[in-house]
Formats: C-alpha cells, sequence, structure tokens
C-alpha cells in the first residue's frame, strides 16, 4: 500500500525548492553550477505561468535575464521558449480582457 502524501508538505516544496520561490531556486542554481539540468530548463521556460507574487511580464523579463546567463544555444533556446510563451500569453490576455 502506498504511504499517504502530505499535501501540504508537496505543495510547499515544488521541485525540490523548499520553501524557496522558484526563481529564486533556479537562479542560484544558475549561479553555483553555470547550468541547469532539462527538467530546471522546463521549469524556467514555464516560470511565467507558474503561480508568483509577480505578474507574468515581470516574471518573464527575469526568467529571460537568467537564460542570458545560461551558455551557448540552450541559453538561446530558453529565450525563444520564453518570447513564443509570453507572446501567447499576453495575446490571449489581451483578448480575454476586451
Amino acid at each position: 500500500m502506498a504511504a499517504a502524501v502530505n499535501r501540504a508538505e508537496y505543495q510547499t516544496a515544488p521541485f525540490g525548492c523548499g520553501r524557496r520561490p522558484r526563481y529564486v531556486w533556479l537562479k542560484e542554481k544558475v549561479e553555483k553550477d553555470g547550468w541547469l539540468e532539462d527538467e530546471d530548463l522546463l521549469r524556467l521556460c514555464f516560470l511565467p505561468l507558474m503561480k508568483s507574487k509577480l505578474n507574468e511580464a515581470e516574471m518573464t523579463m527575469r526568467a529571460a535575464e537568467l537564460a542570458e546567463v545560461i551558455p551557448g544555444e540552450t541559453g538561446a533556446f530558453v529565450q525563444g521558449v520564453l518570447l513564443a510563451l509570453s507572446d501567447r500569453v499576453v495575446a490571449a490576455n489581451d483578448f480575454a480582457n476586451q
């Protein structure tokens, strides 16, 4: 029988971040290691869509700034994904507000 999941613990520890905000956790990891694993790159790409105190535009800018630090094609790819996602989200939000 599977062990019971503590829902409160699961919700406060997303992606192994502990209680730190996801952006802070990813930033610390990039500063420490200089790169991100594939799963972390996905988290960075979808960071603007996740629940945050900041709005999508502000979080997209922070994520893009963090992606600039990632070397090579990977950083450029993440920036492209963020641009495409933000374009879609902003356009959808504008349409919904009309």
